[in-house]
């Protein structure tokens, strides 16, 4: 099992936190529950990279302020790469029905979790998922059906992972049967 970690961040113009001189920054991928909790309620564009990059880093939004800009905007173009891009672009996934996390969960009941076995979800699926309230409703339920992993499985997630399986889900709900004929969904 294989996690993936983003290479560090070097600084242009280094910065000092908690008596360390800091040259570069070390980067982790943020889960679908910390950017749903830290990230969505923040209205702000420069509130919402400045708590990402927290998140991110590790640092406190106090250190991520004494970046220079450049050396920001170096952090978050990573962030809206990490956050806006699929598994795949940043691993080969060789079967996008059953992909290989970039970064594995541990499951409720405690066993690691290192990859997601996607079922095509049957018509009464969809029809029960439109009867949801809302479409973040409708969202949850369709990927608790389509992935078999509770919403709290879901929230640890690493982004690219989340994008991954929405991406996947999104075409079975849109696409057409001929689209996966001969090539990998049979489930």
């Amino acid at each position: 099992m294989t996690t993936w970690t983003p290479e560090p961040i070097t600084l242009t113009w280094p910065i000092e936190h908690d008596g360390k001189h800091l040259d570069s920054l070390p980067l982790r991928p943020v889960t679908k529950a910390e950017y749903d909790e830290h990230i969505v309620p923040l209205d702000n564009g420069t509130q919402q990279f400045l708590a990402m990059a927290a998140l991110s880093t590790g640092l406190p939004e106090k250190a991520i302020k004494q970046l220079k800009r450049p050396d920001f905007n170096s952090l978050a173009a990573w962030l809206r790469e990490m956050s806006g891009k699929s598994a795949d672009e940043f691993r080969e996934i060789t079967d996008p029905d059953a992909p290989e996390l970039l970064v594995p969960i541990t499951g409720d009941d405690g066993r690691q979790i290192d990859r997601v076995t996607l079922e095509v979800p049957g018509l009464e699926a969809t029809i029960l998922m439109e009867k949801k309230p809302n479409l973040e409703d409708q969202n949850w339920f369709i990927n608790i059906h389509c992935t078999g992993l509770s919403r709290s499985e879901l929230g640890r997630l690493s982004l690219p992972d989340w994008n991954q399986i929405q991406a996947r889900i999104t075409r079975f709900l849109a696409d057409t049967g001929d689209c996966f004929r001969g090539v990998t969904s049979t489930r």
